[in-house]
């Protein structure tokens, strides 16, 4: 399918009032860039930006192999300016292409102007970041430079995710400006026009410490879950979920797969672009509305960042938090939490109601008294090939996991490599595009037919394969572009507040609240809420512990990191930006907040959960023992009944009173089974769970 078909371009409105171009189904995320004809100049243009960026990313992501930089090692500060350069000039010739299929001609300038700056600022800052950061004086073109980087990264960040991030920006920038004039303790000296213009554009800001020690790392994930997409990973999802014997299995199969996905990918955002034009349209064929498709989607989007590898990213934020831990004792530790939101990911998706249902509820045979859909999966798979043998589907499978576990064994097996992270991660990418490229020619050479049934010549299969890795390039540049302008937004507000010490003041409250941990990790989600909205899940988790938790005190085991993280995890469809969901919902005739509500059911738990890891560290124990399967046991139950609390239908002859009633009790009995504090009152109210689920049942 091609990624681009410029007469097929519409413009329509935004969440926010503002017009978005795309096509119907948003084809640039869709399909394989070389099956149906040439692609046109614009998409030519982007596919070589494209290119470009991420040749540009792998060659100085290897300095072992190639030695760049002024003293033969590439600065950190160098990358992240180069890298943030790259981006931003791709997201703007993108947008100008975009503009210009669309007709507006105006816009087109505007973003071809962004892009030369981009690129001109970038560069600048590049040649004289030494100077400009140790020199005496600023001179005025190097922040004329900094407001113009600045700029950009504010209004990409507005048209990407909204007005809370950019307004976050705004206030923080106005806080350093007129610190002087506000009473204590919020008041500060404030900052001049040039060490504003030195924070956020030149000694960090947008080329802060985020961009610097994750922006590569994500990158890579993301151009791996790119790859998959481009090499056919959805066609093979899809299928998949065709084999199921019903359409609820269709729906977790769709589930579980987009949730692995967004475990490579690393970033909710990054999935729900990657997934939404092809996961929603698939999922709404089954029978879900359109809004309970795109929640279902960001749902599994969110959810998949609990899961590895990201958190192997994740776990490196502990390293310098958490003496004598290795990354294994935070993937074991990890394991019990994960097991019991994906669970329960799974079992809210029973409740999920299909069309026939809906428009019969009380009649439907094949919906159980519980709302569970059980009819079989006639027509599940319709539009799909059938000619997807479960060979073919086992040489996919062999295509996209085999160099997942050559990342572990380079990173995490083989010792005489000494590999660091991002060394494994190019690797790993490099071996995914030689298997995309290769699978396909030995498969043509051995005259075995291709997925649409018909046999190629090795030529024409490798001209495929060089199309599909072509539109991997292109969709990852594409995905990776809003979640880098995310993070250097936020990397500008926190450096802010570094400059004027007023993270002091957040940690003076982390030391009022420490007696009250709970507290803690209530201000946790609120900070991830409010300033984590579309960030990978590794900043995210690292900038609500900066915040929030860690704060509080020097933390002596792990409870404190994953409170962070599932704070930063939950937040993915929760307002007030509901980044995940705002994406799904682009696709269909529904809106944001509706699509965030869906998915906040489906993910009711995951909302509890930091609570309950705080309450009892031994849920996150590296070292499982009786104790943490008993606590981890007692959760489950817990978290099931505010599953059925959040997601369940009651019968229609109780009245609405009594519908909240059975509601509310059930969902608390599940608060307390999960998150209270006292061993003794979870297990009475994990008792009285069952007992009811038990009188139910009869």
């Amino acid at each position: 399918m091609s990624i681009e078909a410029s007469d097929l371009l519409t413009v329509r409105w935004g969440n926010r009032g503002r017009p978005i171009v795309t096509a119907p189904s948003e084809p640039e995320y869709a399909g394989s860039a070389s099956r149906n004809g040439e692609p046109s100049d614009e998409t030519l243009a982007v596919t070589v930006a494209a290119a470009c960026l991420w040749a540009g990313i792998l060659y100085v992501s290897h300095p072992g192999l190639v030695p760049v930089g002024r003293d033969g090692s590439f600065h950190r500060m160098e990358f992240a300016t180069l890298f943030l350069g790259g981006v931003l000039a791709f997201y703007a010739i993108d947008s100008c292409r975009r503009a210009y299929a669309a007709g507006d001609h105006r816009e087109a300038r505007a973003m071809a102007v962004a892009a030369g700056v981009a690129l001109l600022g970038s560069l600048y800052v590049y040649r004289n970041q030494i100077e400009l950061a140790f020199g005496a004086e600023l001179p005025l073109s190097a922040t004329v430079a900094a407001v113009a980087l600045l700029g950009l990264v504010w209004y990409f960040a507005w048209r990407e995710l909204g007005p809370v991030p950019a307004g976050l920006v705004g206030l923080a920038l106005a806080y350093a400006l007129l610190g002087a004039g506000l009473p204590e303790p919020l008041g500060h000296e404030g900052l001049a026009v040039e060490q504003l213009a030195l924070t956020v554009a030149i000694d960090g800001g947008v080329h802060g410490q985020f961009v610097q020690t994750t922006g590569l790392q994500i990158a890579l994930l993301v151009l791996y879950a790119a790859l998959v997409v481009g090499y056919g990973g959805v066609e093979t999802l899809r299928s998949i979920a065709a084999a199921a014997s019903s359409r609820l299995g269709s729906v977790r199969r769709w589930a579980i797969g987009s949730a692995l996905l967004a475990s490579v990918s690393g970033s909710y955002l990054a999935n729900a672009d990657l997934l939404r034009s092809r996961s929603v349209p698939a999922l709404s064929e089954l029978g879900l509305s359109d809004r309970d498709a795109a929640g279902v989607e960001a749902a599994a989007s969110t959810i998949g960042q609990v899961l590895p590898p990201t958190i192997f990213i994740a776990g490196f934020l502990v390293a310098s938090l958490v003496s004598d831990l290795t990354l294994t004792d935070v993937v074991v530790a990890g394991l019990l939490p994960a097991a019991i939101a994906v669970s329960c990911f799974l079992v809210a998706l029973r409740y999920v109601p299909f069309g026939a249902d809906r428009r019969a509820a009380t009649t439907d045979s094949s919906r159980s008294d519980d709302g569970a859909d059980t009819s079989r999966n006639a027509g599940a798979g319709a539009g799909v090939d059938s000619s997807r043998t479960r060979r073919v589907l086992a040489i996919d499978g062999v295509r996209f996991g085999l160099p997942l576990v050559a990342f572990a064994g380079l990173y995490y097996g083989n010792v005489t490599l000494s590999l660091t992270l991002t060394q494994a991660l190019v690797w790993t990418v490099l071996l995914l595009a030689a298997l995309g490229l290769l699978v396909p020619v030995v498969r043509s050479a051995i005259r075995e037919p291709a997925v649409d049934g018909r046999h190629r010549r090795p030529i024409a299969a490798l001209e495929d394969a060089v199309g599909d890795t072509a539109h991997g390039l292109r969709l990852g540049a594409l995905v990776l572009a809003p979640v880098v302008i995310a993070v250097a937004a936020i990397g500008v507000v926190v450096d802010l507040l570094l400059a004027v010490e007023a993270l002091e003041l957040l940690s003076t409250v982390g030391t009022t609240l420490e007696d009250w941990p709970l507290a803690v990790v209530g201000l946790a989600l609120v900070v991830a809420a409010v300033g984590t909205a579309g960030l990978p899940t590794a900043v995210g988790a690292a900038l609500v512990g900066t915040l929030a938790v860690f704060g509080a005190g020097s933390p002596s085991d792990l409870s404190a990191f994953f409170a962070t993280l599932y704070a930063a995890v939950a937040v993915g469809v929760a307002p007030p930006v509901a980044a995940a969901a705002a994406r799904t919902a682009r696709v269909g005739s529904t809106d944001t907040r509706s699509v965030s509500l869906t998915a906040m059911r489906l993910l009711a738990p995951v909302y509890v959960l930091p609570f309950a890891i705080v309450s009892h560290p031994e849920l996150v124990s590296p070292s499982p023992s009786l104790e943490s399967l008993t606590t981890a046991a007692v959760v489950l139950v817990g978290a099931l009944a505010v599953v059925y609390a959040a997601n369940a239908p009651i019968q229609n002859s109780q009245s609405r009173r009594s519908r909240w009633f059975v509601r509310t009790v059930a969902g608390a009995l599940g608060v307390v089974a999960m998150a209270y504090p006292t061993t003794a009152i979870q297990f009475v109210a994990a008792a009285v769970i069952l007992g009811l689920a038990t009188v139910r049942l009869r």
